[in-house]
Parts: structure tokens; C-alpha cells; sequence
């Protein structure tokens, strides 16, 4: 009996697929701690939950650690606010440095305190929880990072790495604090230039672009990588590497059944393992995983995603149901923005609220130019299921209106 090497809803151990986002990221942060004094754009993974994004984030910070850097993970949403969650876990991250460089990094701290109005600075040294961290100055907020990247370099760090997970979450003021902070690094290096300067990668939801450039609109500049649904290859290797490492072997088979079913989306393609090892009784060496076993994995995975998307159905409004609804109508393809705006009966411009909300819920996501497509395999067909016979009897309505007036001739034709 082993256990399983599948991980549902975790952090994943084993990434194919993703080689691409990791071999960028680990790119730019050699190249950061190469070069003198010269911070590069950040990189912001961003994808639908469930695409892997918190996995890429600590896998590299996995390999940061490993190749000598300062590593900072946050994870965007806090009451406290992104700049002093920032601010307690670089001191968390110091705790373990001289004395000296301890003082130098508060010294640098006292001054976005005294800012942001929090008495007793200079008891923060491992942690920071001001109660307006939005007011923090962007000119402090530099000095201390590069206060920061001077005081790492000292205990021989190669570099240092803020990493901010669920970044569409951090708080307006804080996102713009940390944009125009960048802005600064940039154009006023330290008075050592050799020391190496930050580097910044972010993971988020698909509307990270929009949240982060109502911020500051510096941060359209900003590197924005979409993570896709895994290939029917790397969907493969994820469900039979992790298994043939404990020397269980999948049958031909039922890999081909069970990349069927995944249809690339990452979590599934976890869950779906997990359920199949489960199934085949916790497997020893030298046992395969059958069809059998990815059959009944099927049927468990497809349980538990039923009640996601049950959950996310009944998070949306009833427009945004009636939204829905037409989205679905169409098929389980990426569809056309004026087609369903064709279905409802109106402008294409109507759209843009409740698209843009149903996109921050993480319920549908931009595909190509023009396109929505639900983040989550199979929700299309859930909802054509349990839409109501008025939403779906409104849905056809409105998509005879559509056709009727396509085909009446103006008046003096």
C-alpha cells in the first residue's frame, strides 16, 4: 500500500506543462541577479483556478531558494494590505541575520511606519500589521527594498524575490503603491549599484490585468502570461510520471480514458488520478491502474464536480444566469461575444458588466480575441441541465428575436 502521489487541490509535485512558465521565470531572475542595478518588468501568471498558477509560483520559488536568493511569499488579500504583508515577511524572512542588518532594514521600516501612522516602529521586527499600510508612500516603500537587496547581498544572497500570490486580490492602494514603487526603482538606482535589485512574480485570476492596471496604469506594461489547459501530452505525463515513480504503471488504455475525461484542466486531472490510485487499492510496485479503476474515478470526480459547479451557479446573479444560459446554449466551444449578445437581444456592449463580473468570479475567461469560454470542463453541459425552463425558454426567445429581426427588411427596402 503507498500513498498517493496525486495532489487534489494542493500544491502539485509534478508540473509538466508548465516547463514553459518556469524556464521564463527562472530566465529573468538569472538575469536579475547577473546585472547591477537594473529591475526588470514583472511577471504575472495569471489563469483560471484550478490552472496551476500557486503551483508555478512555488515551484519557482523552490529553485530560487535552491540557487541562493531571498525569497518573499505573500499571498494578496489580507486585512493588514499587500505593502505591510510585504513589509512583516521580509523581517520574518531576516530573522536569522546579524543584528546589524536587522537595525539597518528597521531603520528603512521606521520610516514607511511613521507614514502609515502605526506607533512603536521599532518594535517590528518580524512582524508588521499597520493599520493603514495604504498610506505608505511608494518613495519609503523603495527605500526599504532597496535597503532590503542591500542587506541580503551582505549575507551573500544572489538576489531578492517577491513572489504575491492571488494578486487580484490585494487592495487597490497597495497595488499602486507597489506599481509606482517599481516605477522608482527603475530610475533611481541605490548608492550601490552593484547590488542586485528585486525581482517580482505574481500569480492570478484572470481579470489580474484590469484590477492591477485600474491601479496604476504603468502596470500595462507589466508581463501578463496566461497559463492554458494542459495538452493531451502533458496531461499524460502528469497522471503517469507521478505513478511509475512508485513503479505503478497505468494501462494504455485507461491513460487514453482518463486524458479523455481531464480535458487538460489540471484539477481534474488530480483529482481524477487521486480517485483511480484510490480505487485501484492504493497500489503496490509492480501494480497497473485499469480501466475499471479510471471508470469508477469518474464517476467520483464527476460528483465532486458537480457540486463546483453548483457552487459557482449559485454564485451568480440571475442576469448573470440568464448570461449563462445563452453561453451555454451555444455549445461546450469558446463562444463568440456577439452571439450571445445576438441571443439576449442586445448590444454587444450590454455585455460588459456582466461579463466582467462573471470573469471576477472566475466563472467564465476570456479566450481569443472576442471569445469567452468557461473556466472549468463541462460546466456548459451542468448548465444547460439545470438552467430553469424560463431561463432557457428567455434564452430562445431572445435568440428568435435575434433571427426574426436579422431577416425583416427595413422600412423602404
Amino acid at each position: 500500500m503507498q500513498l498517493s502521489p496525486y495532489t487534489r487541490g494542493v500544491v502539485a509535485s509534478w508540473l509538466p506543462g508548465r516547463e514553459g512558465a518556469l524556464a521564463r521565470i527562472a530566465a529573468r531572475l538569472q538575469y536579475t541577479a547577473a546585472a547591477a542595478w537594473q529591475p526588470q518588468r514583472p511577471i504575472l501568471e495569471v489563469g483560471p483556478r484550478g490552472f496551476g498558477k500557486t503551483s508555478v509560483l512555488r515551484e519557482a520559488q523552490r529553485r530560487a531558494e535552491a540557487d541562493g536568493m531571498l525569497t518573499v511569499w505573500v499571498t494578496a488579500g489580507s486585512e493588514a494590505g499587500l505593502i505591510a504583508d510585504i513589509v512583516a515577511e521580509v523581517h520574518r524572512a531576516a530573522t536569522s541575520w546579524p543584528t546589524s542588518a536587522r537595525r539597518q532594514l528597521s531603520r528603512a521600516v521606521r520610516d514607511v511606519i511613521v507614514t502609515v501612522g502605526v506607533p512603536g516602529a521599532a518594535q517590528v521586527q518580524t512582524t508588521l500589521v499597520p493599520r493603514h499600510p495604504q498610506a505608505a508612500g511608494n518613495t519609503e516603500f523603495a527605500e526599504f527594498l532597496r535597503s532590503t537587496c542591500e542587506q541580503a547581498a551582505k549575507q551573500y544572497h544572489k538576489g531578492v524575490v517577491l513572489l504575491i500570490d492571488e494578486i487580484q486580490d490585494a487592495n487597490l492602494a497597495g497595488l499602486r503603491t507597489l506599481a509606482l514603487t517599481w516605477q522608482h526603482l527603475q530610475s533611481e538606482p541605490p548608492r550601490k549599484a552593484t547590488v542586485p535589485p528585486p525581482a517580482l512574480i505574481g500569480a492570478g485570476l484572470p481579470n489580474s490585468a484590469t484590477v492591477l492596471t485600474d491601479a496604476a496604469s504603468y502596470t500595462e506594461r507589466w508581463e501578463y502570461e496566461r497559463l492554458e489547459a494542459l495538452t493531451p501530452d502533458a496531461a499524460e505525463t502528469a497522471l503517469a510520471r507521478p505513478a511509475r515513480y512508485l513503479g505503478v504503471v497505468w494501462h494504455p488504455a485507461a491513460l487514453g480514458h482518463a486524458v479523455q475525461v481531464t480535458q487538460g484542466y489540471p484539477y481534474l486531472v488530480q483529482l481524477l488520478g487521486a480517485h483511480a490510485w484510490e480505487h485501484a487499492g492504493n497500489p503496490d510496485p509492480g501494480a497497473t491502474i485499469g480501466e475499471s479503476d479510471v471508470e469508477a474515478a469518474t464517476l467520483q470526480a464527476t460528483s465532486e464536480l458537480t457540486t463546483l459547479y453548483r457552487g459557482r451557479w449559485e454564485r451568480a446573479t440571475s442576469g448573470e444566469q440568464t448570461f449563462l444560459t445563452a453561453m451555454a446554449a451555444a455549445g461546450d466551444e469558446p463562444v463568440p461575444r456577439s452571439h450571445i449578445a445576438a441571443v439576449l437581444g442586445v448590444q454587444s456592449r450590454a455585455l460588459s458588466s456582466p461579463r466582467a463580473s462573471l470573469i471576477e468570479k472566475g466563472i467564465v475567461m476570456p479566450d481569443r480575441h472576442g471569445y469567452l469560454s468557461f473556466t472549468v470542463p463541462g460546466f456548459a453541459a451542468y448548465v444547460r441541465s439545470v438552467a430553469s425552463d424560463e431561463l432557457q425558454a428567455d434564452a430562445a426567445s431572445a435568440a428568435w428575436a435575434a433571427r426574426r429581426d436579422a431577416l425583416t427588411p427595413e422600412p423602404g427596402e
